[in-house]
């Protein structure tokens, strides 16, 4: 009973933990989707537009455009 009382604080201590990183994963995970997704926006957006390699509005404009929208999904 005794050692029982002794180790529950460090049980519960494991188990927070193991919550914390399993958010942060799920975090990480997120937004790495997103900033890919926003990558591939910008690429598209690159080819299609036209857009020489220094001025590329276009693709700027639309890689924006996607991060935003997957960073709403993202947000704690």
């Amino acid at each position: 009973m005794v050692l029982f009382a002794l180790l529950l604080p460090v049980f519960f201590a494991c188990a927070g933990l193991a919550v914390d990183l399993g958010n942060m994963y799920s975090y990480k995970s997120n937004l790495q989707n997103a900033v890919d997704a926003a990558a591939l926006a910008g690429a598209s957006g690159y080819t299609a537009g036209g857009d020489t390699v220094d001025y590329h509005p276009e693709a700027d404009e639309m890689a924006a455009e996607y991060l935003k929208a997957n960073l709403t999904a993202v947000s704690i």
